[in-house]
């Protein structure tokens, strides 16, 4: 029972500790723009769902969230249903091998870059 106290509490203190650290981007801006541009709601892409039209999306937004954010891969994870650090490892490496081969889906994460540093500056 404490133990299960201990954890609720300790989520809600990372919930405090992320809206503090987010920076000019956040993360909810990237969840919105990368959805917009794949059509695919921000629940679809935080919830636990993992056909490819929803992890592709949660992928590419995870890889900005680290890219544009101060946040650590464990609260990035916490913004995408709670995922492990690994999870966003493993996003971040996907995304980057998936630019390399495939030149449509370099273009898509370029553009969407740009959306997201539109934003920045």
């Amino acid at each position: 029972m404490k133990k299960e106290i201990d954890l609720s509490l300790a989520k809600e203190v990372l919930k405090n500790i992320v809206k503090e650290i987010q920076s000019d981007v956040s993360v909810d801006f990237i969840q919105k723009t990368v959805g917009e541009y794949f059509k695919v709601d921000v629940d679809q892409m935080t919830g636990k769902i993992k056909k490819r039209e929803f992890v592709i999306p949660r992928q590419v937004a995870m890889y900005f969230c680290k890219r544009y954010t101060q946040l650590t891969l464990a609260l990035i994870g916490e913004n995408f249903g709670g995922r492990d650090h690994s999870t966003v490892i493993h996003a971040l490496e996907s995304v980057e091998d998936m630019m390399k081969m495939d030149a449509n889906f370099k273009n898509s994460v370029d553009e969407l870059s740009k959306k997201l540093k539109l934003r920045i500056s």
